[in-house]
């Protein structure tokens, strides 16, 4: 889906007028250190040594993207940042023989003019265990979003709560969700193809638009802030917290 062909994006004004009292959430460090994230596969002689001992910032894993050409590396630290868990993380690394060379393409965008939703389409037709598209959206993000010649057609993460806020502004289901909540990948269904992907990554430019800020600051803000895991860490964001009240499947 290109530009010329774009959907008109009519947003719940009320939602969306809450959106703009909310724009700036920023999520700081975030996920798991990745060299602890790692211990937790256990022995593996293909674990990189030398992972940061620190959670991530969303900077951080740019300037990762933008200097490591080692895949394991580049999921290591972004399925860390991201918070995959248990027994997906496990299964997610044996499968490794699938997604490596579908990161070491991603490393070469700035060579090679593949849209995003053909991005999209390689790792959706992939066959990846525990890996769906909430994740591997993540990929796509920080390696689109990572190199400076790279300005057409960046990914967004489409994970639960940006498929959430996008699905609440629209006022309807975009991306389709599981009775969990969670992102539908394609060992569910086929309903969340490379034109979904696209049309909701278009969305987020629109909202980019509508809130006068970027569209990576305008997915950080509908990613928002979890609820932290520690008695003293930082509150919950205030967009999530809204999309927690109002969200109901359509």
């Amino acid at each position: 889906m290109d530009r010329s062909s774009a959907p008109h994006f009519d947003f719940k004004a009320c939602h969306l007028g809450a959106l703009m009292e909310r724009k700036g959430d920023r999520q700081k460090t975030f996920g798991y250190e990745p060299s602890c994230w790692a211990k937790w596969l256990g022995q593996d002689s293909c674990i990189p040594d030398d992972l940061p001992d620190r959670k991530l910032s969303r900077a951080d894993l740019h300037d990762i993207w933008r200097t490591n050409d080692d895949p394991e590396v580049l999921f290591l630290c972004t399925m860390a940042w991201g918070g995959m868990r248990a027994p997906n993380r496990q299964k997610a690394w044996e499968n490794r023989c699938v997604w490596k060379p579908l990161i070491e393409r991603l490393r070469k965008l700035d060579t090679d003019p593949t849209d995003r939703a053909s991005l999209y389409q390689a790792f959706y037709k992939a066959d990846l265990d525990r890996i769906g598209p909430a994740y591997f959206t993540k990929l796509i993000f920080f390696a689109t979003h990572s190199q400076p010649k790279r300005q057409k057609s960046p990914g967004y993460i489409m994970d639960q709560w940006t498929a959430k806020s996008v699905n609440l502004l629209l006022g309807r289901n975009l991306v389709a969700l599981t009775s969990g909540g969670y992102v539908e990948g394609p060992k569910i269904s086929s309903k969340n193809c490379p034109k979904v992907y696209s049309e909701f990554c278009l969305a987020i430019e629109e909202l980019a638009k509508r809130l006068e800020c970027t569209p990576t600051e305008t997915e950080e803000t509908l990613f928002s802030r979890g609820r932290s895991r520690f008695r003293n860490g930082p509150p919950e964001g205030q967009w999530r917290t809204y999309v927690r009240q109002h969200y109901k499947r359509q």
